[in-house]
């Protein structure tokens, strides 16, 4: 199984967000946007992953989360990888607050001694928002700027529990599953199935 760590978005999120790929979709540059119900921040990519090890990564999450209290984040500036004359990745930035920054270095403190190794890319907290389509070019974004200049999210995030996500690749898209759940302060809740 594809797995990894995230935030994920409340409802509310999701539609202020959208509103801003809705804005951005003005400017018609081509990019595939990523659906309200997939937005999250990513705090550990752990790729292809045995069932077996589902376990052991909720136990990771539960230490990695014993010693933190929810906080709440904000979102920045609209940006693009590599640049935002040829992105490949649209996002939005996220405050990288202390808490933030606390709670994914005790995430990746745990991750190393369970034996899942450590992550290289410097942590910068985004939510992915799209995709630039296949085939374009970087004329196709010389509106990009001055229309992600103008998107401004005055949302706040609370951030209260590790989510382990799983990820499949569909003709149609990305599809998401929440596996696990971990409220900060390491309280393990059920999985959405078994909710009643």
């Amino acid at each position: 199984m594809r797995v990894f760590v995230s935030v994920n978005m409340p409802v509310r999120i999701q539609r202020d967000l959208a509103r801003v790929t809705r804005r951005l979709s003005l400017a018609s540059i081509p990019v595939r946007w990523v659906p309200p119900q997939n937005l999250h921040l990513t705090l550990r990519f752990l790729g292809e992953q045995a069932k077996s090890e589902r376990g052991s990564i909720v136990d990771v999450l539960t230490r990695a989360a014993e010693d933190a209290d929810p906080f709440e984040v904000s979102f920045g500036a609209v940006g693009a990888f590599p640049s935002p004359r040829r992105p490949k990745v649209i996002w939005i930035e996220v405050e990288a607050v202390p808490r933030l920054r606390l709670l994914r270095s005790s995430l990746e403190r745990e991750m190393a001694r369970a034996g899942f190794g450590t992550e290289t890319v410097p942590f910068r907290p985004h939510v992915t928002l799209g995709r630039a389509s296949r085939g374009s070019t970087p004329g196709s974004f010389r509106d990009f700027v001055s229309a992600s200049g103008a998107v401004e999210v005055n949302s706040v995030l609370k951030v209260s529990a590790l989510d382990l996500v799983r990820s499949r690749t569909l003709s149609s898209g990305a599809e998401y599953e929440l596996l696990d759940r971990v409220r900060l302060g390491a309280r393990t809740l059920p999985t959405p199935r078994s909710r009643k």
